[in-house]
């Protein structure tokens, strides 16, 4: 702080008490510049949920933007789209309920491996 710092950033922590009680200690101290608090667990913690929201497709989107147009049909396929295709052409339920079994495995896996990475950064994962 002596040699001119704009702010200061604490460690990372869960209590809010030991932020309150370095805030009192500093602010005696005579230091009255402002402190960010360490969130990287809340954002390590909000990579991993969300890490699985990558295989969220929309296909509701989808189907009101191709509407009927096959050109853009070919390059907008998705999953979710091709889990519907299926239940529409009476492939029966199994494709669509196989594909939706693939697609929420790949978002487990990523929640897993989101997880890993995060742990290896010396932080604090879901499990």
């Amino acid at each position: 702080v002596d040699a001119g710092c704009d702010f200061l950033t604490t460690q990372m922590f869960f209590d809010n008490n030991l932020l309150y009680n370095f805030l009192y200690k500093i602010r005696e101290a005579g230091i009255t510049v402002p402190v960010i608090p360490g969130i990287m667990p809340v954002v390590c913690l909000q990579l991993i949920l969300d890490s699985a929201s990558l295989m969220k497709d929309n296909y509701e989107q989808i189907l009101a933007l191709i509407n009927g147009s096959t050109g853009l049909k070919d390059t907008t396929e998705v999953i979710g789209q091709i889990s519907y295709d299926a239940l529409r052409n009476s492939s029966g339920y199994g494709s669509a309920v196989a594909f939706g079994l693939i697609q929420g495995v790949i978002g487990l896996i990523l929640v897993f491996v989101s997880n890993k990475i995060v742990k290896k950064t010396d932080n604090e994962g879901i499990f």
